[in-house]
Parts: C-alpha cells; sequence; structure tokens
C-alpha cells in the first residue's frame, strides 16, 4: 500500500500597517511576466555587484513586510536570511486584481516613504509597465509602456506607430535595455 499525497496550500501574508493579509496566488500569466523580467536582471546583473530577488520578504517597518514579486538590492548589508531588511533599489510589483488597491495605494506609498528609487507596476492581462521614479519621498510617472495587440496597431497611423516605444531603460542602470516584447513573451490566452 502506497502513502496517498496530501496537498496543502501554503497561504503567504504581507504585513501592511501591522495588518496580515493573504497573498493571492499567481496566475500563469503573473509568474510569467515575473520570470521574464527576473531573467533580465539575472543576465544583466552577471558579474556586478547589485542582486535580483524574488519571492523574499522585504522588511520596511516593524509593522510592515512585503513580498515584492521582483526586487533589486544593490546594498548588500540590508539582505539577511530571512529578507531584505531596508528598501530595495527598484521593486517590480505584477499587479492582481485582488492586490491592486494595496500596490497602488499603502504599497506605493511606504515604498516611496522608505526609499526605494523606482517601482514598476505590471499589468499581465492588459500588457502594460508603468515606471515610477522616487522624488522627495513621492513616486512620480515616469512613463508608461505597452504590447499593442494587432487589432489595434491595424488601425493606427504609421506616424501613431512610430511614437509607440518598444523598450526602455531602468534608472539605476542606464546602459540596461528592456524591451516590452520580452516582459511579455510567452503569455497564455488570446491577446490579438
Amino acid at each position: 500500500m502506497g502513502t496517498a499525497l496530501i496537498q496543502v496550500d501554503k497561504i503567504y501574508y504581507e504585513l501592511l500597517n501591522g495588518q496580515p493579509m493573504a497573498m493571492a496566488s499567481g496566475t500563469a500569466n503573473h509568474s510569467n511576466v515575473a520570470v521574464n523580467i527576473i531573467s533580465l536582471f539575472k543576465n544583466y546583473l552577471r558579474g556586478k555587484f547589485c542582486r535580483v530577488y524574488a519571492e523574499l520578504d522585504v522588511h520596511l517597518s516593524d509593522n510592515d513586510r512585503f513580498r515584492p514579486d521582483v526586487m533589486v538590492v544593490c546594498k548588500q548589508d540590508i539582505i539577511k536570511k530571512n529578507g531584505v531588511h531596508g528598501a530595495p533599489d527598484l521593486v517590480v510589483e505584477v499587479l492582481s486584481p485582488s492586490t491592486i488597491k494595496r500596490d497602488r495605494g499603502y504599497k506605493m506609498q511606504l515604498y516611496a516613504k522608505s526609499g526605494v528609487k523606482e517601482l514598476w507596476l505590471v499589468d499581465s492581462e492588459n500588457r502594460t509597465i508603468e515606471t515610477y521614479l522616487l522624488q522627495n519621498e513621492i513616486y512620480e510617472l515616469d512613463n508608461g509602456y505597452a504590447l499593442l495587440p494587432d487589432y489595434i496597431l491595424e488601425k493606427m497611423s504609421d506616424e501613431d506607430k512610430a511614437e509607440i516605444i518598444h523598450e526602455f531603460n531602468p534608472s539605476i542602470f542606464k546602459d540596461m535595455v528592456i524591451r516590452v516584447e520580452d516582459v511579455f513573451e510567452g503569455l497564455l490566452g488570446d491577446f490579438n
């Protein structure tokens, strides 16, 4: 007789202003986008001092502990076995319908107050990226990028198509090029 396996779902919690908040399980597209971004940074950072992390707790205060989808940390002294204790240099949050209010609200405000230099909010379903840069403890929208479906591109003039930004540079790595199509590569579902 074999032993039956029982799967128990592991629930992760973030701590927001002292309140535990369950994290939603990500979708396949959410995971694909996070892995794509991690791969882009991992390749760029090879041999450099900064590191990319995923699924690691960020301790910003005694009452605030988040788990961003992706982060880049250049201050190695803030990395401990149980997570990052202090502000990462760059944070990427892949938005989920159940957490979008937290990501755009309290977490975004605390990331800014804590000194995270750059924040990306990525929407895997709509294939958009918003980049925010820290200015006096407040995030200013730097730019927005989108991977447009064919049915929209077909309706656009050549002049409008020429205005579409297909790649950008993170503010903390001016020589790194992020191609929008690489962020959204391999997503499931009909987009066109």
